[in-house]
């Protein structure tokens, strides 16, 4: 579409309107379950594929927890006397092994005995 303007100087310019058509779906290609059992035995294939992604699962979840680290803990905040600090400024954080970790709260005497209130 093009528009055509005059004004009071008598200066002419066109302005061009073009319309932007959507791309074109590539209708998507269609394979039932009869389709692939004529070529492979289907029943195997997704039992094979769940045992793969079981084991998958349990290798990723023992590499984590073998993984952990004292950082994890740094996001953690903690309300002290109406002041916001994160669990890393209250004490020395350790990582015994992949199940335990502590926290050591010795260098702040005012936190342990707040502590050891809530815990009992």
């Amino acid at each position: 579409m093009s528009v055509e303007h005059e004004s009071q100087n008598h200066r002419h310019f066109k302005m061009h309107v073009t319309t932007i058509t959507p791309p074109v779906k590539v209708p998507k290609a269609f394979v039932d379950r009869e389709m692939l059992q004529s070529v492979f035995d289907v029943d195997k294939l997704e039992s094979k594929m769940g045992s793969a992604v079981s084991v998958l699962k349990w290798d990723f979840t023992k590499k984590l927890l073998s993984r952990i680290t004292p950082g994890i803990l740094d996001d953690i905040i903690v309300e002290i006397d109406g002041k916001s600090m994160t669990l890393s400024q209250l004490g020395h954080i350790t990582a015994k092994n992949a199940q335990t970790m502590f926290v050591n709260l010795t260098a702040s005497p005012q936190v342990l005995n707040k502590w050891r209130r809530l815990v009992s």
